[in-house]
């Protein structure tokens, strides 16, 4: 449909409402796009697509698995690493950023669990990094002011103490979500509950920094936490239309 038709039809019934008569021509319902603009049909060469939400858990999956694969890859030492800092990236934009983008985007598509997710574990991932910055006064020196956990911060002495707190308290919040979860999959319930045990490790490892063997475990089970978060967001991308096979989910939910 041209411009010159959808303008005619627009003036023909505007005729007809001002002369009384009736007008059976085209609506202008099917010429006019939703925000009243004229609607152009005449590019034949593109193809036109009924748009819908897109599956932001692949998203929001994936986001959570490569930041926590890059610190439990720092955790157990790999390739002999032990300062942790380098995750600081991966928590603000992947773990933080892009996660809170799909928990908003599911909150948009009504799915409460999947936007209480993704949205807690964003923060948890953004409160992580700023305990490395030394602008949010927690570790290291910012303008020329000690961090409040740093040998010369007020509590000097504490960082074990406060950072397992920290961890112990996401635990907390961890564990919630997982009681969510006992009806939705083998798949989402092993890598949450895996999550789980690496947030209590990592509480521990704070509280005996003499044991390292608790750091390293805690690496090795957010590894495994880390994998299982990439095979259930692989699961979601998944689809009949996109790929020759589908990943099984252990579905545990009600039958009717």
């Amino acid at each position: 449909m041209s411009h010159e038709s959808s303008l005619n039809g627009t003036q023909n019934m505007n005729k007809a409402e001002a002369t009384g008569n009736s007008y059976s021509g085209a609506s202008v319902d099917r010429q006019l796009t939703a925000g009243g603009h004229i609607a152009v049909d005449d590019l034949h060469a593109l193809p036109q697509y009924h748009r819908k939400s897109a599956n932001a858990m692949p998203l929001g999956m994936f986001s959570f698995a490569g930041t926590l694969m890059l610190l439990s890859l720092y955790n157990v030492g790999a390739r002999s690493v032990t300062i942790p800092n380098g995750a600081v990236t991966f928590a603000l934009g992947l773990g933080g950023v892009t996660q809170l983008l799909a928990g908003l985007l599911e909150f948009a598509s009504g799915n409460s669990y999947g936007a209480t997710v993704f949205t807690s574990f964003a923060l948890f991932w953004w409160g992580f990094a700023m305990l490395y910055i030394p602008f949010f006064g927690i570790t290291g020196t910012y303008d020329m002011q000690p961090g409040a956990y740093t040998a010369m911060g007020q509590g000097a002495g504490e960082i074990g103490a406060a950072f397992g707190i920290f961890y112990i308290t996401w635990f907390s919040v961890a564990l919630v979500l997982t009681i969510a979860s006992i009806r939705s999959s083998i798949a989402v319930l092993a890598w949450i509950v895996t999550f789980d045990i690496t947030l209590v490790l990592l509480a521990a490892s704070c509280w005996n920094p003499d044991m390292p063997m608790i750091l390293t475990g805690a690496g090795g089970v957010g590894i495994v936490s880390s994998a299982a978060a990439f095979y259930v967001g692989l699961a979601g991308l998944l689809t009949k239309e996109s790929s020759y096979f589908l990943l099984p989910m252990g579905l545990l939910s009600r039958k009717d």
